[in-house]
């Protein structure tokens, strides 16, 4: 026999269930999204259990993405790597030019696409310095880079709110 709690916390509604001691469920719907999860080892109840839980272990447990490419987080550690690289009045002509090209850079919508972009910077510039820059975008996934998604954010507040209606 299950015993549920439910709850509304503005826009979003919760459901806990009780199974057996150290067994249960939660429900979630918020403007049309809903997650739910189930667990099976808890050692308590479910409301004592999320009173116990971090938010990062309970996103982790019901959000899909997690994280999400971010392009401009991504042309920012680049750009970091070049002025480590070169001085700033080294080559300035070509420096304003690579400026440019790393502005457009950042409408990569995709991890590949930033790679792709990134590595074919080196071929707009000739020699020498195309061979210094070459060495820089050679693995240019060392730069990527990422944000926590709407979800994950979205889930993070909806704990907090779950925690706090608990402990009451």
């Amino acid at each position: 026999m299950s015993q549920v709690n439910s709850f509304i916390l503005g826009p979003t509604k919760v459901i806990l269930e009780d199974f057996d001691l150290g067994k249960g469920n939660i429900i979630i719907t918020q403007d049309g999204d809903a997650w739910t999860y189930f667990w099976g080892a808890m050692g308590s109840s479910i409301a004592d259990f999320l009173i116990g839980t971090n938010a990062p272990y309970f996103v982790n447990k019901l959000c899909r993405n997690q994280n999400e490419f971010n392009a401009k987080k991504s042309v920012t550690k680049l750009r970091k790597a070049i002025r480590d690289a070169f001085p700033f009045y080294y080559r300035m002509e070509e420096q304003k030019e690579l400026r440019k090209l790393l502005k457009s850079i950042e409408t990569a919508e995709t991890d590949r696409d930033f790679v792709s972009m990134t590595e074919a910077l080196p071929n707009t510039f000739i020699d020498p310095f195309y061979t210094e820059l070459q060495n820089l975008f050679t693995e240019s996934w060392y730069y990527l880079d990422t944000s926590f998604t709407k979800e994950y954010q979205i889930l993070t507040n909806i704990h907090k709110r779950i925690v706090k209606y608990l402990k009451k």
